[in-house]
């Protein structure tokens, strides 16, 4: 009988503690957006256009909506000279 009722309320506590409120995740989401920006800030000052695009991209995945997170994704587009068209191109 102790055993069912240690094993029910493991089972219980494991269920629980997937539960997430919606707040908190998107919280959790903006701040880790957050870090991502400010590394891929550090290296754009460091002429590292390369890290910061892979900073940048994580972070927009994690707050598409940040448009801080666009513009320092054109910034370092545009230092690593990663443009859509090309003269020759013309």
């Amino acid at each position: 009988m102790v055993f069912k009722w240690a094993l029910s309320l493991m089972l219980i506590s494991f269920v629980l503690s997937g539960c997430v409120p919606a707040g908190q995740a998107k919280a959790d989401k903006s701040k880790n957006a957050e870090v991502h920006y400010k590394l891929a800030i550090a290296h754009l000052q460091g002429n590292n256009p390369t890290m910061a695009l892979k900073e940048l991209l994580n972070a927009v995945q994690s707050d598409p909506d940040n448009s801080a997170i666009h513009v320092a994704l054109a910034q370092a587009y545009q230092q690593k000279k990663a443009y859509a068209w090309r003269k020759d191109t013309i």
